[in-house]
């Protein structure tokens, strides 16, 4: 299934989540680009889930091996106009990850 509205709960929190207070509240955050996806699947971060952008023009630069590695993770498929209103990055790479904020341990 694509999500195609803006309106979808899916994508508010997505957006939320571009703002520093909700990223504290829901401890997640993002990380955007192929790049920064596969590097929070090889530090095995907390990955909660993976958002790809279905009709984007770039999805084609997505290597197979990654596409193999988020398989395994919860993907969520949009829309391009839904993408770009996520995304803060000029040229989008029709990637990105909501990550949960590791639990730091404080010496005691």
């Amino acid at each position: 299934m694509v999500i195609t509205s803006k309106d979808n709960e899916t994508i508010k929190h997505i957006k939320k989540l571009k703002e520093k207070k909700y990223r504290e509240e829901y401890k997640e955050f993002i990380v955007e680009g192929i790049k920064m996806v596969q590097e929070a699947i090889d530090e095995k971060a907390q990955i909660k889930s993976i958002i790809i952008c279905d009709d984007c023009k770039v999805q084609a630069n997505i290597p197979n091996e990654l596409m193999y590695e988020i398989a395994k993770f919860n993907c969520i498929y949009v829309a391009e106009k839904v993408f770009v209103t996520m995304s803060d990055v000029i040229n989008p790479q029709g990637i990105m990850a909501i990550i949960k904020k590791p639990e730091i341990k404080e010496n005691a």
